[in-house]
C-alpha cells in the first residue's frame, strides 16, 4: 500500500508542474467567475487592464463594501481624483493582497482605503484558488489556513477546465466592462425585527478570546494585512483601515482595533449614520440612503487626508 502511495505521488507531480507552468489567459480567469458576485470579476479584470482611467484612492473589501461606498458619489465630491470601489463578496485576506497585486500592475493608486469588521476571517477567501498564479496557489503561505489542500485542488482543477476550453471550446467574446464605478446600490429596508434581533444577539455576553486564541485564530489574516501594508509602503500608497459593522456592533473607540495600529489609520464611521435602521438593507448591509450618508462623510475624511499629504 506504502509502494502504491509513492508510485501515485511520484506519478501526479510532474502532472502538477505542468499545469502549474502552462499559462492560461488572466482575463479567462476572471471571466469564468461570471456567475460569482454579481459577474463582478470581469468588470474587475476590465477596470484594471483595459479601462485607461486612473484609480487615486481605491476601496477593497467584502460586500459590505461593495453596497456602502459610493464611489461615483465620492469622486464626484473630491476634485482632481478618481475613486474605485474595488469590494468582492465574501471574506479572505489573501485575496485583498491579490487584488492590490492586480491594481498595482496598471495603476498607482494614492489612497487605499481597506475595510476592516468585528472579527478577522479565519481562512483565505474561497475565490482565492481561481485567481491566484499557481506558484501562490500550490506552494502557499500554508500555516494557520485550514483550506490549503482544498484550495490547491481547486485551483489545478480551474486551471485544467480553463485549458480545456481554451483547447477544444468556441470560445464567446466577453464584452469590456467600461464603467469607472463599482458601487452596487440596494434601495430596499431591512426588516426591523432582524435588525433588532441582530442588535441584542451582538450586545449579548460573549466570551472574549483569550490574547493567544486571538493570535492563533486571526494569524493568517494578520499574515496578509501586513503584506498589505508593507506593499502600500513599498508603492507610496496611504493606508487607510474603514470599520464597516454589521447593525448593532457599533464600536467607537480605537482601542477596538488596536492590532490593527500599526497599518494605518482608522477610520469610524458616524453612530449617527450606523445606528439609524432606516439606513439598512439587512443586518450586514447598508441601503442606498446608508450608503450616500456614509460616502459623504467619507468623503470630507478623504479630503482632509489629501489636504494634509
Amino acid at each position: 500500500m506504502r509502494k502504491l502511495s509513492l508510485n501515485l505521488f511520484y506519478f501526479l507531480i510532474p502532472i502538477i508542474l505542468i499545469i502549474g507552468i502552462v499559462p492560461v489567459n488572466r482575463r479567462a480567469k476572471y471571466v469564468g467567475l461570471n456567475d460569482d458576485c454579481s459577474s463582478r470579476g470581469t468588470w474587475m479584470h476590465d477596470r484594471v487592464y483595459t479601462n485607461n482611467t486612473p484609480t487615486d484612492i481605491v476601496f477593497i473589501g467584502s460586500s459590505k463594501t461593495i453596497n456602502g461606498i459610493n464611489d461615483e458619489r465620492i469622486n464626484s465630491a473630491l476634485v482632481n481624483e478618481t475613486v474605485t470601489n474595488f469590494g468582492y463578496c465574501r471574506f479572505g485576506r489573501n485575496l485583498h493582497h491579490l487584488l492590490l497585486r492586480e491594481l498595482l500592475q496598471q495603476k498607482q493608486p494614492k489612497l487605499l482605503v481597506l475595510e476592516i469588521r468585528e472579527s478577522e476571517n479565519r481562512a483565505g477567501h474561497p475565490i482565492f484558488p481561481f485567481l491566484s498564479e499557481s506558484k501562490e496557489a500550490i506552494l502557499p503561505y500554508p500555516f494557520f489556513n485550514k483550506n490549503v489542500l482544498k484550495d490547491i485542488w481547486r485551483h489545478l482543477a480551474y486551471k485544467v477546465e480553463l485549458l480545456q476550453e481554451a483547447i477544444y471550446s468556441d470560445e464567446t467574446i466577453e464584452p469590456i466592462r467600461s464603467s469607472n464605478f463599482g458601487y452596487l446600490r440596494v434601495p430596499g429596508n431591512a426588516n426591523l425585527a432582524d435588525l433588532n434581533k441582530n442588535k441584542l444577539k451582538m450586545n449579548s455576553c460573549k466570551d472574549k478570546l483569550t490574547e493567544f486564541e486571538e493570535n492563533f485564530h486571526h494569524h493568517f489574516a494578520h499574515h496578509y494585512l501586513k503584506k498589505i501594508a508593507a506593499l502600500c509602503k513599498k508603492k507610496k500608497i496611504e493606508l487607510l483601515l474603514l470599520n464597516l459593522p454589521s447593525y448593532g456592533n457599533n464600536r467607537t473607540n480605537n482601542q477596538d482595533f488596536i492590532r490593527y495600529k500599526d497599518y494605518g489609520r482608522i477610520l469610524l464611521p458616524p453612530l449617527e449614520i450606523l445606528d439609524n435602521q432606516t439606513n439598512w438593507f439587512d443586518v450586514n448591509h447598508l441601503n442606498e440612503q446608508g450608503a450616500k450618508q456614509l460616502s459623504d462623510w467619507l468623503s470630507i475624511e478623504l479630503s482632509a487626508v489629501i489636504i494634509n499629504n
